[in-house]
């Protein structure tokens, strides 16, 4: 992660380019996949629309709605974490079956460090490698 001179604002470093990618099981994936059930909602222009995030990663999120958006979209959405709500711009990667996944691609620094502690505190601890 890096951030935009002088902004406070976190920029993720690379974001899925394919379907397959995004798809690609867990031990391909950059954090692992937890489920999520954040409630939600997405600003798409003058209305709100509600979400709920089905699962969770670092990286990305699993938006349940009744709205349609294409692929490559940019979406601004404000989740409810349990300390309060995060705001996040993310883009559309996959979309389907009343779900769209979504890439996070730009936080504020504040935003980014509360999603990073939410998410660690849901996550299973990491399995290390043992040496030899």
């Amino acid at each position: 992660m890096r951030f935009a001179a002088g902004t406070g604002v976190a920029l993720v470093d690379r974001m899925p380019m394919t379907l397959e990618e995004a798809a690609a099981p867990a031990e391909r994936r950059r954090s692992s996949r937890v489920i999520g059930d954040l409630q939600g909602s997405w600003r798409r222009g003058r209305k709100t629309v509600t979400v709920r995030a089905l699962d969770v990663s670092l990286h990305g999120l699993l938006l349940a709605t009744e709205e349609w958006i294409g692929v490559n979209q940019v979406m601004d959405i404000e989740l409810l974490l349990p300390d309060g709500p995060v705001s996040l711009l993310v883009t559309s990667r996959s979309v389907g079956g009343g779900a769209i996944g979504v890439a996070i691609m730009i936080a504020t620094e504040l935003d980014q460090r509360r999603w990073v502690s939410h998410y660690h505190s849901i996550a299973p601890p990491r399995k290390r490698a043992h040496a030899a």
